[in-house]
């Protein structure tokens, strides 16, 4: 399988936050609205692979971008769930280390004790393509990303 972060094609189509050792992405197949991943610039697998300085950067950019999407997207008490899946019987299916941030509201569909139960092959029709596509749109005009194709 290709690495679909590793190539700037894909990437820039929902990217809409970069800095030197991390972008952020909106996903493709969000669970809820402002679902986002945080992805390195350099291909890791795991997070114990980051270098002391992206590990610094990743905390920069989660300080700048995570208020954000919780102001746009979140509940009025700041509630959402950050996710990394590791290794091959975690469920990830892209090999190339990324940071789920989801949003959280009391009445959302995957809100049930425990916290996050998800089939994320289940595809909620309002969080479709052209959600995506104004989603991003809205927050590369937040964040000032030109929103370029790389």
């Amino acid at each position: 399988m290709t690495d679909p972060f590793c190539n700037a094609v894909d990437t820039g189509k929902t990217r809409f936050y970069s800095a030197k050792h991390f972008m952020v992405l909106y996903n493709i197949r969000p669970i809820t609205a402002g679902h986002s991943l945080f992805v390195p610039v350099r291909h890791v697998e795991r997070i114990t692979e980051l270098t002391d300085e992206e590990a610094k950067g990743l905390n920069r950019v989660m300080k700048e971008v995570i208020p954000v999407l919780i102001r746009f997207y979140g509940s009025e008490d700041n509630s959402y769930n950050l996710a990394v899946q590791s290794g091959p019987y975690s469920g990830r299916t892209i090999d190339h280390l990324h940071i789920h941030l989801i949003p959280r509201k009391p009445d959302d569909k995957y809100q049930k004790r425990g916290g996050l139960k998800v089939d994320i092959s289940e595809s909620l029709e309002d969080l479709g393509p052209e959600h995506v596509r104004a989603e991003v749109a809205r927050l590369r005009k937040h964040f000032g990303y030109p929103g370029q194709k790389g």
